[in-house]
C-alpha cells in the first residue's frame, strides 16, 4: 500500500504542477476547477492498474468516481468555454498582487492536490484490503451516490439553462433551487458519502470517512458556498432568497 500511496502522491503533484503551468500560459487559474475531477480519474486508473485482478467493489468505486469526475470536469469546461476567467480568481489576482503566482501554485493547485490525495482514501483502502464480498451497506452506498449524482447533475443543468436565458445576475429560485441555495454542492457531498459507505466494509474502511468530510467542509464552509454567497452579497433579490431558502440541506422554503 505504501508504494501505491507514494506513486499516487507523485502523480498528483506532477499532474497539478502541469495544470499550473498551463494556467500560467493561458492566464486562467480556473483551470484548477476543471483539473479537479480529471485528477480523481487519474488516481482511480493508477489504483486499478496496480491490481492483479479487479474486485467488484473496486470496479464499482472506480466507476462512480470516473462518472463523477468526468461529468463535473466536462460541465465546468463547457460552462467556462468562451468566457473570461472566473470572478473568484480575478478577485484573488487583485488581492494577492505580485504574490499571485506563488500563492496560486501553493493555495490553489497544490492544496487541491493534497485534498485530492486525502480524498482518494477509499481507492487506496479498497485496492489493498477488499475481500470482494458485497453487502447491504454497499447497496445503500450506491443508492446514496446515485441520489447525489442526480441532484448535482439536475441542479447544474437547471442553473446552466437559467443563466443562458436570463444571465448570471438573475437568481434561480425554481426546481431544486427552490429547496436549497446550493443543491449542486449538496449532491456532490452526498456522492462522496456514498463512496465512503462502499469502502467502510473493508479493513480500516472507517478511515475513508476523510473523503466526505473534506468535500463537505470544502463546499459548505470554504471554497463553495461562502465564495458564491460573497459574490451576491449586494444583490437584494439574492438576500431575499437567502432569508427563505436553506444554504445546503434541501428543505421547504420558509414563508
Amino acid at each position: 500500500m505504501s508504494l501505491l500511496i507514494i506513486f499516487c502522491a507523485i502523480a498528483i503533484f506532477i499532474y497539478m504542477t502541469a495544470n499550473f503551468v498551463v494556467a500560467l500560459w493561458r492566464q486562467r487559474t480556473d483551470i484548477a476547477d476543471i483539473a479537479w475531477g480529471f485528477g480523481f480519474i487519474l488516481v482511480a486508473i493508477i489504483c486499478l492498474l496496480s491490481q492483479d485482478s479487479f474486485t467488484t467493489r473496486m470496479l464499482i468505486i472506480s466507476a462512480l468516481i470516473l462518472i463523477w469526475g468526468l461529468r463535473l470536469s466536462l460541465y465546468l469546461f463547457f460552462r467556462n468555454r468562451g468566457k473570461g476567467e472566473d470572478q473568484r480568481y480575478q478577485l484573488w489576482r487583485l488581492e494577492w498582487g505580485e504574490n499571485f503566482v506563488p500563492k496560486a501554485f501553493l493555495e490553489v493547485f497544490l492544496l487541491r492536490g493534497l485534498f485530492m490525495f486525502l480524498m482518494a482514501a477509499p481507492l487506496f483502502l479498497v485496492s489493498v484490503y477488499d475481500n470482494n464480498t458485497l453487502d447491504y451497506i454497499d447497496m445503500i452506498g450506491i443508492a446514496v451516490w446515485l441520489l447525489g449524482f442526480i441532484l448535482e447533475a439536475v441542479s447544474d443543468g437547471q442553473l446552466s439553462m437559467f443563466t443562458k436565458r436570463f444571465g448570471e445576475d438573475k437568481i434561480l429560485k425554481t426546481g431544486l433551487w427552490k429547496y436549497s441555495r446550493h443543491p449542486n454542492y449538496f449532491g456532490e457531498s452526498l456522492q462522496w458519502w456514498g463512496i465512503f459507505l462502499l469502502a467502510i466494509s473493508v479493513n480500516f474502511g472507517y478511515l475513508a470517512v476523510v473523503s466526505p468530510i473534506i468535500i463537505t467542509i470544502m463546499v459548505a464552509l470554504v471554497s463553495g458556498i461562502p465564495v458564491v454567497e460573497k459574490q451576491y452579497r449586494d444583490n437584494s433579490e439574492y438576500q431575499e432568497y437567502k432569508k427563505k431558502t436553506n444554504a445546503f440541506w434541501p428543505w421547504f422554503p420558509r414563508s
